[in-house]
């Protein structure tokens, strides 16, 4: 008669897996939501830079003598969305380091979560005239 009680499973057993399988659901669920959170912040940090680097070497292209010194906030459309909700703005600064030659910084900036976030690319133009 006793094997008859050891066969089947038990309501603990059930309960246990059923424990297992959901801990194991969540673990997964946080890891999905970090990547995405994840995968959010690199693509918005990634057009930031490409486009600050579109810029620079829109600036790099240019006459020496067209690089007038100062802070620039419009090129070609200061603000801009790259893709889907996220609104970048971009700013030039040109510093005169010395003649003849110029520092120029391409800063690309944006919002994420309530937080300001930015990409800054530094060059030198020389003038070779």
């Amino acid at each position: 008669m006793d094997n008859n009680r050891n066969k089947g499973v038990t309501y603990v057993e059930i309960l246990i897996a059923v424990i297992i399988i959901a801990y194991i659901s969540l673990v997964f669920g946080q890891m999905f939501v970090t990547n995405n959170f994840l995968l959010v912040q690199t693509t918005n940090q990634s057009r930031a830079y490409n486009w600050a680097a579109d810029t620079m070497e829109e600036l790099k292209s240019m006459h020496y003598p067209q690089l007038q010194a100062g802070l620039w906030t419009d090129m070609s459309g200061n603000d801009k969305y790259l893709g889907e909700n996220t609104q970048f703005t971009r700013y030039l600064n040109v510093i005169q380091v010395e003649p003849g030659l110029k520092e120029v910084e391409v800063i690309v900036g944006w919002d994420e979560l309530g937080e300001d976030r930015e990409v800054r690319i530094v060059s030198y133009v020389a003038d070779y005239s």
